[in-house]
């Protein structure tokens, strides 16, 4: 989203699968551990700069961002006040650029507890002088799973916009998921959404699943409304709004077992059921399931599945792979091997390369080629891994602001384009493996195909929590 080489990820710092099997409620099944805020990638990874999203021409409060070295995006929601992401100033000063016209910054304020990328990230631009031009107002709104939302933002000086849908729901943000975003030089630009006739902005983009994902994280407007007047001294208004309806989109198609049946029909037999976070309690994602009746251990369960109860009744489900953890995949033959990839050598302790040896089984069932293990890669892992423990943080980026590939150059490691998975608490390279499968944006850092080379560090946090980073690179 940004035209640095910062970019984010899907569903920022959530504990995986945890709480599973309901529509409403459930039965806990915990999981071990948690991935970061989202898989960091830079630029090059993405493809064309231009991902053929139609210019916009309707959000004249829309501009670009510049503070510091960052290109951002940012909205006129006050005569005098710019909103946009805190991690897109730097330093005391910004300017304002919309149309052809510079305006300068009087006053910076970030969002106090911004901690980086998800986490709190807004800040306000009060503007020497006002711009001129009808802010857009914020909105009251909450999100709602299904709600389509516009995504406005900056490719160059192209202003450029797409529409999307709301996928997820916590506190502080919500994920979107379905089309794509505006790409390069995003961040920090809104989604707009429409209520009885009116557009308001109810997210600002915070982080996405690569440089031109098909998802991302929002902030949410609505529970940072209160903070966003004060900020602006008043020059934001207070906002209006009612709350948009619960959207369901009409089925279409069938889903296999183990398949997303938010938009489809299960097919014969199969039941769907939804999957819940168990410590945040939104839903993740509703999948098809096979009946089953003894619970436990049933006939009806195969590989990693065990028969668990749901207010649609029985059905045989995996709690550390609710989307893929299904080994029969809706057919009778049986499962299918992974292909004979040759273990990995050279990759750091044994936990370290076991991780590497599933993530080329992985890459090789989808037609991709293995990755070799680079050893300062390995040790520049395995450093953040041991930062993040001592210094008491979980994220790509450290307290400094240095990114992953940051790292990785004062490390010594070559690299054109590079990209960076972390996860903390998962107790075997299997469970950590599989927590970043299971997310979407860790899953596409994995199976990128013009990656080459890999290192994965593992620590144990004095003694007991495992942190692991995973770096890639071309």
């Amino acid at each position: 989203m940004r035209t640095r080489r910062r970019a984010g990820a899907p569903l920022a710092g959530l504990a995986l699968f945890a709480l599973a099997l309901a529509a409403c409620e459930g039965v806990g099944l915990l999981s071990s551990g948690e991935v970061g805020e989202g898989p960091a990638v830079t630029p090059e990874q993405g493809g064309s700069t231009d991902p053929g999203n139609p210019i916009d021409d309707k959000h004249g409060t829309v501009g670009r961002v510049f503070s510091g070295a960052q290109t951002c995006s940012g909205t006129l929601v006050g005569p005098k006040s710019v909103l946009t992401s805190a991690q897109c100033v730097e330093g005391p000063s910004a300017s304002f650029v919309l149309g052809e016209k510079s305006h300068a910054s009087a006053k910076i304020t970030r969002h106090p507890d911004f901690k980086g990328p998800g986490q709190n990230d807004l800040a306000v631009i009060t503007l020497a002088a006002a711009v001129g031009v009808t802010p857009s107002p914020i909105s009251a709104a909450a999100p709602t799973v299904g709600l389509i939302i516009t995504l406005v933002g900056h490719e160059g000086a192209n202003r450029r916009q797409t529409g999307n849908t709301v996928a997820s729901i916590n506190a502080i943000s919500y994920a979107f998921a379905g089309g794509s975003t505006a790409c390069t030089g995003d961040m920090g630009g809104p989604s707009f959404v429409t209520i009885s006739g009116a557009e308001s902005v109810i997210g600002v983009h915070t982080t996405k699943s690569s440089f031109c994902g098909a998802s991302g994280i929002d902030s949410r407007v609505d529970f940072y409304a209160s903070w966003l007047v004060t900020a602006s001294g008043g020059d934001i208004p207070a906002p209006g709004g009612v709350t948009p309806p619960p959207v369901t989109p009409p089925p279409t198609g069938t889903a296999k077992e183990g398949e997303s049946c938010a938009a489809k029909t299960c097919g014969a037999g199969l039941t769907c059921v939804g999957v819940y976070n168990g410590q945040t309690k939104e839903l993740l994602g509703k999948y098809c399931m096979e009946s089953c009746s003894t619970l436990g251990s049933d006939p009806a369960c195969d590989g990693a599945e065990t028969c668990s109860k749901s207010p649609q009744g029985n059905v045989c489900f995996a709690s550390s792979s609710p989307s893929t953890g299904f080994t029969s995949n809706g057919s009778t033959s049986p499962p299918v091997n992974p292909p004979n990839v040759p273990p990995a050598t050279g990759c750091g302790s044994a936990e370290e390369t076991e991780v590497v040896n599933l993530l080329n089984q992985e890459r090789a069932k989808n037609g991709l080629s293995a990755l070799t293990c680079d050893a300062k890669a390995i040790t520049v892992a395995r450093a953040h891994s041991q930062d993040m423990c001592d210094r008491g943080y979980f994220s790509h980026y450290t307290p400094e602001g240095k990114a992953p590939w940051d790292r990785l150059a004062e490390g010594g490691v070559q690299f054109s384009s590079a990209g960076e998975n972390i996860a903390m608490g998962y107790a075997t390279p299997q469970a950590v493996h599989t927590g970043w499968m299971n997310s979407s944006g860790h899953r596409q850092n994995m199976l990128t195909p013009n990656w080459t080379r890999v290192g994965v560090g593992m620590i144990r946090c004095k003694g007991s929590t495992p942190y692991w980073t995973e770096v890639f690179m071309r």
